[in-house]
């Protein structure tokens, strides 16, 4: 449903986007990778914001460039959602239904689930700016459920959520995924991991891999070790994940690409990631 083909972009003599392909099917997909690896910028060229300086990005075999039907069927959460000053929350949905072209008979319907679905039924007469960060957040989810569209994408949709928002982002994902294109771009792992049918990791510019989670974290087999800090190796580079205490020493959790005189313990899908970029 939704195909780039060769889509390359720079900025100035900064390639940020480097021959990426990839066809999408429904599903959720999790987008990984460091900051400036080139996540934000691949979705905006999708939704159609920015346009690359080669190849091409078709929605049902057509471009989506000046495709009505796609911007229909597109639901788009940048990293910095902001609210419309001096008017409600409902009001703010209900305009934003008019844009999105929902029929009028359906518009009360839509905005009511969409409130329902992420926790802002409350929160509907209080003014939009009003909102804390973490409801503004919601909102920005709440205005990509309306028209059910066939494509979401969410740029770093979890950043300055609390634990308890985090949950009820994956709990909207989990309700609303089926027959849809759901792409989450993120740097932080442990996020995606409950949520997607697949894994995609850009580096520099670059999709590097496309894996299940249980395929990322084996990457990392043979690969993670726990032992005494005292016995960390002195002539084999190593990256450190993690200290922490055990019987009253301390102990490290570390990424070794070589063998070490200690049994290998079971990988993370986080320890996956690193493996895969480091190696």
């Amino acid at each position: 449903m939704l195909e780039i083909k060769n889509l390359s972009k720079s900025y100035k003599k900064h390639k940020v986007l480097d021959n990426v392909s990839y066809h999408f099917t429904p599903g959720v997909y999790g987008l990984l990778g460091e900051n400036g690896a080139g996540k934000t910028t691949l979705l905006r060229c999708i939704s159609d914001i920015i346009s690359g300086d080669s190849g091409e990005i078709l929605w049902k075999d057509a471009p989506v460039a000046d495709n009505r039907e796609f911007q229909n069927a597109l639901a788009y959460l940048p990293q910095k959602f902001g609210a419309i000053a001096d008017i409600s929350v409902y009001q703010m949905l209900q305009f934003l239904a008019v844009l999105k072209e929902i029929p009028k008979a359906r518009q009360e319907e839509a905005i009511m689930r969409a409130l329902k679905l992420t926790g802002l039924s409350d929160e509907a007469k209080k003014k939009a700016t009003a909102l804390s960060g973490g409801m503004t957040r919601r909102l920005g989810i709440a205005q990509m459920l309306l028209g059910d569209p066939e494509l979401m994408l969410f740029d770093e949709a979890t950043v300055g959520l609390d634990p308890e928002e985090r949950i009820r982002f994956k709990s909207v994902v989990s309700q609303t995924k089926q027959g849809r294109i759901v792409i989450i771009s993120t740097h932080v792992v442990e996020e995606i991991e409950s949520l997607c049918d697949r894994i995609l990791v850009i580096h520099a510019g670059k999709l590097i891999a496309d894996m299940t989670c249980e395929q990322l974290k084996a990457v990392a087999e043979g690969h993670v070790f726990e032992l005494a800090a005292d016995r960390l190796p002195s002539d084999t580079p190593y990256y450190m994940l993690n200290e922490f205490e055990q019987n009253g020493e301390r102990h490290c959790r570390i990424l070794s690409m070589d063998a070490l005189q200690a049994p290998p313990v079971k990988p993370s899908l986080e320890e996956g990631y690193l493996c895969l970029i480091h190696s």
